[in-house]
Formats: structure tokens, sequence, C-alpha cells
């Protein structure tokens, strides 16, 4: 094997597993309990037999029963080895990957968290990720003092854990301007995230430190060569996790050492991936293992030594903790690594959990989620909510039965129907208004999907717009009267901007006393009012907006209106559900990896993605602000194309260009609205599958559904076959994760939050063990973005050569999303969707038809193309 591509820590990992790590980073619990690719040796006789383990070897429980009693200072007592003559099992996917069920007993374990948390972590030659912003203060504690067999002290001694919480002891910041003063609850509870013991690479250096390592602490040392006498512990570093949490894909290599690494969990449920690529091959060959409480994984020499060309793929994900103790450590998540060896642990001190049973970031998302419901006029609610499972459809005549014959025509019109008829007179906009208030406030008890309601606000404003056109006997502007919901990145006056982060109640952005705190408006907001549109409500997204489903800490799920077991796409999901119920004639959404088109497709909508500059983005609230690589623009979601146009006309109109910088001055061409006589005819291409995940049998009949439309209309269609979708996927990942998800983290911290499940290890704490990318990897991965474009472009313009008009396809075809609707946290390839953000074309979404379980069968002969593929089809 070559040595310059295994053997280099900083090498990426293979395309191929990405996608498997990506799949179970997203996967739910219940999914990983089913999944028979997942080894789990708690699972009686599972391993028997299995074609890629073998028994290695056994390990005498005699001696194991000494080292841990000699470790506890007991003789046996409870330090009893848990299962006789433990083995050792290996797999084959990487040459000398072994693994040890059961190692540690549980006493032992307890034994080893008390030490790491009570003795260890209070020894101030051992460091924290705390010391790079904050002074540790070593100087309240006494720590030159016997500690017991539990790592409790005698005398006077204290461990940070025994400290008063209510004490106003304060880790102060080097930098005020930058950092805030942590309080000792802050810093156990949230902010620690890792500790070291002993030598330590300097990441930041790229080099060993030349000084004298601190000294590793003996009794683990002694416990850690007893099992495994060929290690040598000499450092470590403790990682501290919370359920959910994944620890980023990366590789695990020795490179100056001969001797193996061990992996021991302690206090975790967690799934483990090993994985190498053959570099001939290219074959991906990996185990995935569920690791337990006192479970053991070792990479014997022969597997971590440069000199064989070794290095595997690591992907850690944390399930779930497993209590191995009821004293003062019960929560807190350790990753505990001896040299190369880790350890894994889930405790937390017990004397800091908060008075009640709910953390305060509950209870402030409870309280909003309360004001938003309570938002809701009495008159409109509905008494008697059935469930999912009883009405999954709440679409169509379902809805209309809360509404009266005027409200439904009104609601049931179309944007350019409505304001022709308030621009007439023949409706006012204030009976306009409250029909959509109406409508959207029972389409939210339905599916979850406002986050704020100014109905108030929209009355008064639609009221204004009447006395003008009793005044006048003109329209105020050219959208007059006409209700518009937006997403919830738009500032408006009067109305939070949370974004799906409990952090960011009563603040701006996430701050305070900055004096735009429901006072400053986004540019669009200010044009839709001049343009004498009625804004009345803001709707879900998920928190970081980062995923392809609607879901945060506040609002909950927000659910497909046409079947409410479904997503409703993401992360302009709240429009989608709201217009699909025709509680919006119009809303605007935000599109970086496809958050206007997956929503539009779900729900049976049109939604269009501009290309960057071309709808004012100025003044609103995102994630990655500053990320320029792949922006993120505005764009509309309706239930017709009629409206789109009406929306686009009536905006551009404005000269944004004149208020946002980032706009450019490209008016409305009614041109090229219309096709002149010599173009009647077209020419379409059509990509059926992208080469990574297979479309579901409804998806496939929808694109043929509208290539057979348009070849009966005489136009022609022609195979698509471009550059490599899934390079476009890798280059647009990497632009997402610069910052190696700092924004969206630090956001998640402010209440304490956990992010959730669909965002999987991209935005959440996992990340933490990485760096922010450079000046210098960002340049390079723009290049490689700006090539990508070039090829791209090259090639649309060579199908001149097969479209018989001699000019380049017109339009391409394709699939929005993998499937119809994703089930709840599925959503596992983005493929289709975000190859045109990276290259910043124009793309619509359009409905064609409706999933028939009669006709749209599975396909029993579906031969995956990659884990990703096989779980996607499956899903």
């Amino acid at each position: 094997m070559s040595r310059s591509i295994l053997s280099d820590s900083a090498a990426q990992p293979p395309e191929a597993l990405k996608i498997i790590y990506k799949s179970y980073q997203k996967a739910s619990t219940d999914a990983l309990a089913g999944d028979s690719d997942v080894l789990d040796f708690s699972k009686d006789q599972q391993h028997i037999g299995h074609p890629k383990v073998k028994l290695a070897r056994k390990l005498d429980d005699a001696v194991l029963e000494k080292a841990f009693a000699l470790f506890s200072g007991s003789n046996g007592g409870d330090d009893h080895v848990e299962s006789k003559e433990p083995i050792i099992y290996e797999h084959d996917c990487v040459s000398g990957l072994q693994f040890l069920p059961a190692l540690l007993p549980r006493q032992t374990q307890r034994y080893l968290l008390s030490r790491l948390l009570h003795r260890d972590l209070a020894n101030p030659k051992h460091k924290t990720n705390i010391h790079l912003h904050h002074v540790v203060p070593y100087d309240k504690l006494s720590t030159n003092v016997e500690r017991d067999a539990t790592g409790h002290g005698k005398s006077q001694d204290l461990s940070f854990f025994e400290i008063d919480p209510s004490s106003p002891m304060n880790l102060l910041p080097f930098d005020r301007d930058i950092h805030k003063p942590l309080s000792i609850t802050q810093f156990l509870n949230r902010k620690l995230r890792w500790m070291t013991l002993g030598g330590q690479y300097d990441w930041t250096k790229k080099a060993y430190p030349t000084e004298a390592p601190p000294e590793f602490p003996k009794d683990v040392a002694a416990l850690i060569r007893s099992i495994f006498p060929h290690i040598r512990p000499e450092a470590a570093i403790v990682n501290i996790y919370s359920p959910g949490d994944t620890l980023s894909i990366h590789r695990d290599v020795s490179e100056s050492s001969d001797v193996g690494l061990v992996s021991i969990s302690i206090g975790c449920d967690a799934i483990f991936i090993a994985g190498l690529e053959d570099p001939s091959s290219k074959e991906i060959k990996h185990a995935v293992v569920r690791l337990r409480s006192g479970d053991a994984v070792y990479m014997t020499e022969i597997g971590s030594n440069v000199k064989y060309g070794i290095s595997a793929e690591i992907l850690l994900r944390i399930i779930k903790d497993e209590s191995v103790s009821n004293s003062q450590a019960s929560n807190m998540n350790f990753n505990y690594q001896l040299g190369k060896e880790r350890y894994v642990a889930e405790q937390q001190p017990s004397q800091y959990a908060m008075a009640t049973d709910t953390p305060d970031w509950q209870r402030l998302g409870k309280a909003k989620l309360k004001a938003i419901n309570q938002s809701i006029p009495e008159a409109w609610l509905v008494s008697s909510l059935p469930s999912n499972e009883d009405q999954r459809d709440v679409t169509g005549d379902y809805i209309r039965k809360y509404l009266s014959k005027d409200e439904i025509d009104i609601t049931e019109a179309l944007a350019p129907t409505i304001v022709e008829k308030t621009s007439t007179g023949q409706w006012t906009a204030e009976e306009v208004a409250r029909a959509f208030c109406h409508r959207a406030s029972i389409a939210h008890q339905l599916t979850n999907c406002f986050h704020e309601t100014f109905f108030d606000a929209a009355i008064k404003d639609a009221k204004a717009l009447d006395d003008f056109y009793s005044r006048t006997k003109k329209p105020a502007g050219p959208l007059h009267g006409l209700p518009v919901s937006l997403k919830d990145q738009f500032h408006v006056k009067d109305v939070e901007t949370t974004m799906g982060y409990i952090g960011w109640i009563g603040t701006f952005q996430g701050k305070k006393g900055t004096g735009k705190e429901k006072v400053f408006e986004s540019e669009l907001v200010k044009e839709l009012r001049d343009l004498g549109a009625v804004l009345y409500c803001k709707t879900s997204v998920p928190h970081t907006l980062m995923a392809g489903e609607t879901v945060n800490n506040i609002i909950g799920y927000t659910w497909n209106p046409k079947n409410r077991n479904l997503s409703c796409g993401g992360s302009s999901g709240g429009e989608g559900a709201l217009i699909g119920l025709r509680g919006s004639p119009v809303g605007f959404g935000t599109d970086i990896g496809g958050s206007i088109r997956i929503p539009a497709a779900f729900n049976g909508l049109y939604g269009l993605r501009p290309s960057s500059g071309r709808i004012p983005y100025e003044g609103m609230a995102n994630s990655m602000d500053g990320q320029n690589s792949v922006l993120s623009v505005v764009g509309p979601l309706a239930p017709s194309v009629s409206t789109l146009q009406l929306i686009a006309r009536a905006l551009l109109s404005r000269d944004p260009w004149l208020h946002d910088p980032l706009v450019h001055e490209i008016p409305w061409r009614k041109d090229q609205a219309i096709l002149p006589a010599d173009r009647r005819k077209l020419s379409f291409a059509v990509l059926r599958h992208d080469g990574v995940v297979a479309p579901h049998p409804p998806v496939r009949r929808a694109v043929e559904i509208a290539v057979k439309a348009l070849e009966a209309k005489g136009h022609r269609v022609i195979d698509w076959k471009p550059p490599s979708h899934k390079h476009a996927a890798s280059l647009i990942n990497k632009a997402w994760t610069y910052d190696n998800g700092a924004d969206t983290r630090a956001a998640l911290e402010l209440s304490g939050e956990p992010p959730a499940p669909q965002l999987g290890n991209t935005y959440n704490e996992g990340m933490t063990h990485d760096s922010p990318k450079d000046a210098i990897h960002i340049a390079e991965n723009n290049v490689a973005k700006r090539e990508f474009q070039k090829e791209y472009m090259e090639y649309w313009n060579s199908t001149a050569e097969a479209t018989g008009t001699g000019k380049p396809v017109d339009a391409l075809i394709m699939p929005v999303a993998p499937f119809a609707a994703a089930r709840p946290n599925s959503y596992r390839y983005y493929g289709y969707s975000t190859v045109f953000n990276l290259l910043d074309y124009t793309a619509c979404t359009f409905p064609v038809t409706l999933v028939d379980k009669n006709v749209d069968l599975a396909d029993h002969a579906f031969n995956p193309l990659s884990e990703v593929d096989k779980k996607t089809q499956a899903s």
C-alpha cells in the first residue's frame, strides 16, 4: 500500500467513506438498532459465524482480576471480570483491528471516571480547551493532598466538582472584548470540552513540544499496561461529549510509534466506524460496531504503524449515556486517549444539575412555543385536533371545513387574482388579510409551521391600504393588499427573529443591547411594504438552516400537510407547509443547498432559486454569514408560475440594486418572458440518475411524465451526462464547513440547547476537534469551484451538437431530491439540489404528480451503488 496516501493524517478521507459516515451520523436510534450491518457484541451469538469476524485470542481472567483490584485498591470484591476468559475478536476491514466486549467491570469504570473528574482535571499540569481563552482558577483548590481510591480528596482537598455551584467564582477571559467570564457551572456543565494528560502534539504549530511532558497518572498507566503490555501510556486527551455528539471522521495514524492503539468505552452507548480504502482498487472496507460501556477497540501495532502503510478513518457517534455511577459523576462525557489509546465515558456531576428537572433551554423553548400558540385568536383555535395517524392528509376538503365559503374563495385564489380584486375594490385588503390569517392559524395547528405572527399589525396595514384606495381609487402598488409570508430569517419591526435558536429569543441575532431588537427591518421587507404587500407571519426553520427537514427546540417538527408522517422539507419548511395548505398565497424563503426547492417539491409548489444578486438579501439573519464561496439567495414559493412572475417583476421594479450592493442592475426583461416565433421548439436535457443515489420510483415516474409532455409538444429531449455531481457535493460541503461549525455551535451554546439529530456531525459539537480552514484551504476550494463551473459550462455548450436546434439545451430537467418527501431523520443525500448552488444557476421546482402506491412499486432487484444509496432507497 502507498505510504504517502494512507499514512498522511491530514489527507482527506475517501468520498465513499464520507457517505457511509453521514448515513450513520444522521440515523435514528431505532434505525441503528435494526441495522443488520451494525455489529453488536452484546447481542448473543450475533458475531458467531460472522464472515468478517474471527476469534483472535482470549485474555487471562486471573490477570485481569488482579489488575482491576490493584487499580481500585481492593482485594477483588466488586472488581470481578464480568465474563470469564474475555475474548478478543478481530475484524478484517483493517489489518489488526480487534474488539474486546465487556472488558472493564463497572466498578473499575467508576474509579477511572472519578479520578479523571476530580484528581486529574484539578491538576494545573493537565490543560483544557478553557485554557485557550480563560484563566482556570487552580489557586482556589488545594491539590497537593493524598486522594483515596475513588479519587476523592482527604483533608481540605477540592476538585472543581466539589465547589458549591452557587459560588461567585468565575473563570476570567484573557480578552473581555471577545469572551465572557464563565461561572463554575458553565465551565463544568457546558464549556469544558477536553483536557490533556502527559505530553501532547501541538496542532497549532504542528510539532511535538520540546520541553519535558507532564507526568502521566501512574495508576492509570499501570492499569492500561497490565491489560495491554505492549502499550506505554505517555499522553492522553479527554474529550467531553454529550448524547447525540459525533466525532468527525478523521485518521488515526501513529506517526512515530510502533505500538497499538486502544479505545475503551466508559458510560457510552456509541457507534464506532473504522474504514480503509485500497489505493489501487478504491474499494472501501469498513466495520460498524456498537460500543457499550466497558467495551474496547484495539488496533494492534500491525494496524497502527506507518511502516505497514496503514491508517484508518475513524467515526464515533454517541447515542446515549449508560450510567456507570450514581455518585458525584453522573453525566459527563469523556474521550480518554492514552498516547493513541482512546477512552470514552459519559458522566456529569450530579450536584451541578439544575434545581428543576427541566433545563433552562427547555423552559425558554416551551415559553416561546406557548407565546406563538397564544398569538392565535381564540375563535380560530381548533377544539379537537386529530393525530397525524388519524388524519394524515389535511389539505383540500379537510382544512376547508374550518373556513367560510368567502374565506375559501379568497385563500384559494392565486396572487394575480387577489391583486386584481384588491386593486379594483372588489375585495378589501382587510378581508383578504383576515381570511389568510385565519387559514394560516389552522395550518399551524395542523403542521407546526409558525415562528411568529403579527396579525394585528397586518390588519392595521390592510386597513391603511383600504383607506388609500378609498381616497385615490388607485392601488398603493403592484402588490396592493397581497398577503406575503416570510421565512424566519427576515427582520420585521416589532417582531422577533429566532431562526429556531432558543439563545436568540429576546435578542438581535443572539446579541443584546444592539439597538436593533424589534426595530431593524431587512431590505426586502421594506420593499414589500412599499409595493403594497401585507406581511402577517414568519415561518419555521431548522435551527442552523442546514437541514432538509424543519425541526428545532422551539416549535418541534414541522409536518408535511399532504402526509403528516413525512417532512415538509427544509430549510424553508414552514413556508412549504403553510403555502401547501394555502395559508399563504406566496412566501419568501432562502436557498443555499435546496432550501427553497426542497419544501416546494415536497408540498407540490413552484419554488424559484434565482442566481445570486437578483433579489436583495441585505439585512437578513443567516448562518455562516461571511462565507462567500456559495451564497444563500432569496426566492419565492407559490402555487403557480404566474405568482412567481408577479412577485419577481414587482420586486425588480423597485431598483433593489440601489439598496443592496450585491444585487445586479438587471431590470425585468419582458422580451425574455415571451418566446420569439423562431424559438417555439425548444430543447431540453434530462438527468434521471446523478450517479450517486437513485431516485425513488415516484420521482422517476414524475421525470418521465415531464419528458413525455415536452416531447408531445414537439420539443427535443436529450440525455444529460455532466461532470461529476459527486465532486460538486464534495466542494460545497467544504464551503459549508470552513469554520468547522463554529458559527452555528456558538448560537446553540447561547442557551445550551442540543442540536437536532437531523443536523448530524457537521453542525454539532463533535466538530470541536478540528480547526477552521485557513485562507489557503479556502482559496484552494474556490479555485476548484471555479474550475468545476467552467467544466460544467463547457459541457452545457457542447450540447449544441446534439439538440438539433444549433443551440445548447435551453433547460435541464432532473429530480429535486431522491424522494417525494423524506421520512423524519432520513434525509441523507442532498446532491440533486446542491449542485446548482455551487454552479449558481437559476433553478425552479415545479409539481408534476402525486405518489400512487399501486403504480410506484418498490424495485426488489435494486442494486445500490453505495451505503447511502441503499439507505436512501430503503427510507
